[in-house]
């Protein structure tokens, strides 16, 4: 029974493994909800089945580790973070757009306490990593089916033009993998040169040998293709924090190969090095001179926008502005930050008019890991964040091993590098944090591989110390067959219930929003629809309802009276529940307000929505369309030059170049235009 479990636990290991080829239509967001609503399912599974396990045989109760326990901290401090924070529906689940929130984090974490507890040998995890490889190579190979539209099976949901993202949706995300698993099947590569020689001088001459050199063959091929279109495809993908973070960890990586035999790996050292000297080569060549060109014109790669790349670059200095943003987050609340995943709200109330000259949109996200650690949970969080990775580099470097496992260690160390390099451009996503969580879990499994590998008497003598070290009644109550198969009907049914209610619910919710934003059935029934999303999981209604309620407000002047009044009691309604799940967002009350300042009949009733007012001016001062607001609401009060001012000072803040929200602009010419006829009209005698 134990072993089954075991192995049925591998499986669904492997099987999470996958996940960054979800890819679900008809979903909001269906290159990110799919995947992470796959996983999770998969991971409480798995914790599930591990529980029953342990039931059955406690030697698969992790070793203590500080490595566990400081991430175990890490997630604790989050949670704090969030019950003190701004928002702490948003900072537990998060949106849609994201999907990350300690909800995710503590998924990641109990999969990372049952992959060490289960992954219990070097064999194993090569196995895992050869799986997570596969997984690369198959991103890697859609990416270049995208870039060059070759015809292929694929949906057309994958075919686009401009930088590759395989089934990531984003290019960024599948830079983050395929660069971390580039280093890692560097390292393999690597090291079955080392393997083959200790193998072959002790059994040149027997059949095993040429077993196994036939099958190190096969592998080698598959680890450099995974290596060749990794790079290749990471080129495609434009993204230059993944590609700096990649030469980085192969700096590292060669850093370690210098302090071996060097002769060892003159050969792989040789057609690695040629290889990717080839593929960036021609690449590079062919952007810079109209003879050929290997990537298509639709498409920018990462040395192109390395080669262009400058400070006064609008994406480099946008980027350098959010980090002082963030900065400044983190001193407004220094100790705990604002709340996981909650920097919309550092940039709502922190960030400049100047930043629209930069980007045209509102962030969510600081584009940089430390900064947004140290805004969203403080310095309390940021430390045990930055302990953890600390923790994780000293662990490869500190441990002794063999050549052969110091190679495989040390490309891990190489991934980390460049994963962390990466993560200062861009921030974690549940596809990337899936090779992150990888690497965690193999440097926590390690020391456990090194003293099984020593003493396989010792570890059984320190398992039967720890069941002796049990009290008493812990033995007999665990002993008894009927209590085991209690609580295995307790843990099955939990399950179930969390299958439903925290993820088949918010995935129907997702499917049930891309057709009320996205369908052309007409208004009351998208209404209906989108109702029917919000009641379905409400605590992530809130982005669906702000996108909605824009929509909504753009085609309000050629909406019928009857689609107006259907679109008003769906405001009033909706907006209520959703100010309760999330009170003082100032992006909620932006997409709420218009259509309550068009229902006002007269001043009095216009002052009624003073309070929402004084919240956007408060949470969002300096956001184009808390100035809109404003303005519009002076405008139906009938103060004209005021409405005018509040306009003008938005402009002087403002650059000339920065246009603000895309919706905003329109409507301040609109404002100007009434303001102007209604002065015009007192004039009048």
């Amino acid at each position: 029974m134990p072993k089954y479990l075991a192995n049925c636990i591998q499986i669904g290991i492997i099987l999470v493994l996958w996940m960054p080829l979800v890819v679900t239509p008809g979903v909001f967001f269906p290159f990110l909800v799919g995947k992470t609503i796959y996983t999770h399912v998969i991971i409480e599974i798995l914790f599930v089945l591990w529980l029953i396990l342990l039931l059955s045989d406690n030697s698969f109760i992790p070793r203590r580790s500080l490595i566990l326990i400081l991430f175990g901290g890490y997630l604790f401090i989050s949670f704090i973070s969030a019950i003190f924070g701004v928002d702490f529906k948003h900072s537990f689940w998060s949106d849609y757009q994201r999907m990350g929130g300690i909800w995710d984090l503590l998924h990641w974490f109990l999969f990372t306490l049952i992959a060490v507890s289960i992954l219990k040998s070097a064999r194993v995890w090569k196995t895992i990593l050869n799986w997570n490889l596969a997984v690369s190579l198959t991103l890697s190979i859609i990416a270049l089916i995208q870039t060059y539209n070759i015809p292929s099976p694929l949906p057309d949901l994958l075919y686009h033009t401009g930088r590759a993202h395989s089934t990531l949706g984003n290019p960024s995300y599948l830079a983050g993998i395929l660069t971390v698993n580039i280093l890692i099947g560097i390292g393999f590569l690597f090291n079955s040169f080392v393997n083959s020689n200790i193998i072959d001088s002790h059994l040149k001459s027997t059949r095993n040998s040429l077993q196994h050199t036939d099958f190190t063959k096969y592998f080698r091929l598959f680890w450099s293709f995974s290596i060749i279109f990794g790079i290749w495809a990471l080129l495609l993908t434009g993204t230059r924090g993944s590609f700096i973070g990649l030469f980085l960890g192969t700096g590292i990586f060669s850093a370690f190969l210098i302090r071996q035999d060097i002769k060892k790996f003159i050969l792989p050292i040789a057609s690695s090095g040629l290889i990717a000297l080839i593929i960036v080569g021609v690449i590079i060549v062919g952007e810079i001179t109209s003879s050929f060109s290997v990537v298509p014109s639709s498409s920018t790669t990462a040395t192109t926008r390395l080669l262009e790349t400058t400070l006064e670059e609008k994406t480099v200095s946008s980027r350098i502005e959010l980090i002082k943003i963030g900065f400044r987050g983190m001193l407004n609340r220094p100790l705990l930050g604002w709340g996981p995943d909650n920097f919309a709200r550092v940039f709502d109330k922190l960030a400049e008019p100047e930043f629209y000259s930069l980007i045209a949109r509102s962030q969510d996200r600081a584009h940089n890991k430390i900064i947004e650690e140290l805004s969203t949970k403080g310095l309390l969080g940021t430390t045990l964040y930055l302990s953890l990775w600390a923790l994780l580099i000293w662990t490869i470097i500190n441990r002794k091993r063999d050549i052969k496992s110091e190679i495989i260690a040390f490309s891990i160390a190489g991934a980390l590098v460049a994963y962390f390099v990466q993560n200062l451009f861009l921030f974690d996503t549940p596809p990337t944090m899936l090779q992150w969580i990888l690497l965690v879990a193999w440097i926590a499994a390690d020391k456990q591989i090194l003293t099984t590998n020593l003493s396989n008497v010792e570890q059984s003598s320190n398992s039967s110390t720890l069941i002796n070290q049990q009290p008493n009644f812990i033995k007999e109550i665990l002993s008894e067959t009927l209590t085991k198969w209690i609580l295995s009907i307790i843990f099955s049914t939990l399950l179930l219930l969390s299958i439903y209610f925290l993820n088949y619910r918010p995935f129907k919710a997702a499917q049930l929003f891309d057709q009320a934003l996205y369908s052309s059935a007409q208004l009351e029934h998208s209404l209906k629809i989108a109702e029917q999303s919000n009641k379905t999981f409400p605590s992530m209604s809130i982005m669906p309802l702000q996108l909605l309620l824009a929509k909504g407000n753009s085609l309000w002047a050629d909406m019928n009276i009857e689609e107006k009044q259907l679109f008003i009691n769906f405001v009033i309604e909706e907006g209520e529940i959703a100010l309760k799940i999330s009170p003082n967002n100032p992006r909620l009350i932006a997409t709420i307000l218009p259509t309550l300042q068009d229902l006002a009949p007269s001043i009095k009733e216009l002052e009624y929505l003073d309070p929402l007012l004084d919240e956007l001016k408060n949470n969002a001062p300096n956001r184009a369309y808390t100035y809109e607001r404003l303005a519009y609401h002076e405008l139906r009060k009938g103060n004209y030059h005021e409405s005018l001012r509040l306009i003008s000072e938005f402009k002087e803040k403002a650059p000339l170049d920065g246009r603000g929200e895309r919706s905003v602009w329109p409507r301040f010419e609109y404002i100007e235009s009434e303001a102007e006829k209604g002065i015009k009209q007192k004039e009048i005698p």
